[in-house]
């Protein structure tokens, strides 16, 4: 990913919020959170009546969400590095304050298409078998997709905190050059950052005072960093369990249709034996009809060489 220059402009920040200009993206993210009821569950759904064709809008709808966290994703990595690369306490805490702005939306616009899929997903318990089969399919490829791009958020979210250490530990090393690895661990553990606060706060080597204060900001982060990483770790267990049920649905049906096809297989071989039989059992009757037509004129010959035709010719020789 190409990286902007550490403290150049940022054009997608206008400048029209108080808390260091994001102000464009963020009314794009409320013009599109604004289809989703306000961050609830509920998407915008289509009015032609048609429970498939509403569906359709939902997946639509989670695929614009999904697409826009990835770019939510892209921004957020560029404001760590220029937090990370900050030369001053106001540039660190805007660009600070602009990266809990992103993470922030980012994290409802998860939640929300997190909870479009599962209402999606209990909506296909009730529909026939041939719409659940397409709507199960669709889902599958939501969830997916989903959780290819949390996971990359997950990974720009786990780097970054791992660069938010080693800025915390180079700022130790500053406030108490003496600090042993093992409390600079401790430091960078602890929950508050604190391990050296009072001996900091006593310290009038400014230097140290502002290392102190960079730590604490640095703990902050990280613990925001965190949250986030525990909440997608949750996406992707729900998720995933989705898609494991989802499968064993996609399984048994496919195998439903499996057994329907051999069911007509063999019914069609049975019809067409029938047919066969029904044929054969025509021709016989016909051979049976021909035969008994012939021993019919056979005897009717016979009968009138032997009986009819002696008795008129002694009808004929008789004397008048």
């Amino acid at each position: 990913m190409t990286q902007t220059r550490p403290g150049g402009s940022y054009s997608s920040y206008g400048g029209n919020r108080g808390n260091g200009g994001y102000g464009e993206s963020d009314m794009e993210m409320g013009r599109y959170t604004s289809s989703y009821g306000g961050g609830g569950n509920s998407f915008g759904r289509s009015n032609s009546g048609s429970e498939l064709d509403s569906f359709f809008a939902d997946v639509e709808q989670v695929q614009k969400g999904i697409e826009r966290v990835r770019q939510n994703v892209r921004t957020i990595e560029q404001l760590h590095q220029r937090a990370l690369l900050a030369t001053s306490p106001d540039e660190q805490a805007r660009y600070t304050r602009q990266v809990d702005d992103v993470q922030d939306e980012t994290s409802d616009l998860i939640q929300s298409l997190r909870a479009t899929v599962k209402k999606m997903a209990a909506g296909t318990k009730n529909a026939s078998q041939a719409d659940a089969g397409i709507r199960q399919q669709q889902q599958a490829g939501l969830a997916k997709r989903l959780m290819e791009v949390a996971q990359e958020y997950q990974d720009i979210q786990m780097k970054s905190k791992q660069k938010y250490r080693q800025r915390m530990e180079r700022e130790i090393r500053i406030a108490r050059p003496d600090a042993t690895p093992g409390e600079i661990e401790r430091a960078l553990d602890s929950n508050t950052g604190s391990v050296f606060s009072q001996q900091l706060l006593s310290s009038r080597v400014g230097a140290q005072r502002a290392a102190l204060a960079e730590v604490q900001n640095r703990h902050e982060e990280i613990h925001r960093i965190e949250q986030s990483i525990n909440e997608l770790f949750t996406l992707f267990q729900e998720m995933q369990a989705m898609l494991e049920q989802q499968q064993e649905t996609i399984n048994a049906i496919e195998t439903h249709v499996e057994n329907t096809h051999v069911y007509i297989e063999d019914g069609n071989k049975e019809m067409t034996q029938a047919i066969v039989h029904r044929k054969s059992s025509r021709k016989t009757a016909w051979w049976i009809c021909a035969c008994v037509l012939v021993l019919l004129i056979i005897i009717a010959v016979v009968v009138y060489i032997y009986v009819v035709k002696p008795a008129l010719d002694a009808k004929n020789a008789a004397p008048k």
